[in-house]
């Protein structure tokens, strides 16, 4: 018993120190966004008075239209595969088809050339 109130006690010890963390990290959480915010006024207004207003959301706008740019020629890319990978499929079927019409060809073309014989004669 007296193993198991230690090791209850270590525990919840441990429990209360976590806990206390959470609460300073969304206090600090808070305090953070607090200042992005205050930066951002600030940097809003700073734009403002030389007469470029927008220019940090053109920076915004601009990275996500790298990201969108990457995405689609990532979408492209696999296409592209695809598209190569049917190409292969139609061409092995296209080769196949002419493996197995070889032998028929080449015996029409003997018949045609027996009755361009007989007709010559």
């Amino acid at each position: 018993m007296k193993k198991k109130t230690t090791q209850y006690k270590k525990h919840n010890s441990i429990l209360k120190d976590i806990k206390t963390e959470k609460a300073i990290l969304a206090n600090t959480e808070q305090i953070l966004i607090r200042r992005l915010e205050e930066f951002e006024e600030k940097l809003h207004n700073m734009e403002a008075e030389r007469g470029i207003v927008g220019y940090s959301d053109k920076g915004k706008q601009i990275e996500q239209v790298v990201k969108e740019k990457e995405e689609s020629d990532k979408n492209k890319e696999q296409l592209m595969i695809q598209l190569s990978e049917d190409v292969k499929k139609i061409t092995d079927t296209i080769n196949k088809k002419k493996k197995e019409l070889e032998p028929m060809i080449k015996k029409r073309k003997e018949i045609n050339e027996e009755l361009s014989k007989i007709e010559d004669q």
